[in-house]
């Protein structure tokens, strides 16, 4: 089980940075199904051993092309 609880407010909340509008009955729908998948994915998380991964890209800032 996922240390972080799904609420109809966290969606709520998730739906309005969205743009979306979600009706309270909606949002208690979700509720089980996206706590699920937040469940799942910690249990995949700590099934895995990612401490060897290499990073998918590496930020590397251009120089600014002004001389001096």
């Amino acid at each position: 089980m996922s240390q972080h609880k799904v609420t109809r407010d966290s969606i709520q909340q998730a739906a309005l940075l969205a743009g979306l509008d979600l009706s309270d009955q909606r949002a208690d729908e979700l509720v089980p199904q996206l706590q699920t998948v937040l469940d799942d994915l910690d249990a995949m998380e700590r099934e895995m051993d990612l401490t060897e991964v290499e990073p998918a890209f590496i930020f590397q800032p251009l120089q600014s092309p002004v001389q001096e």
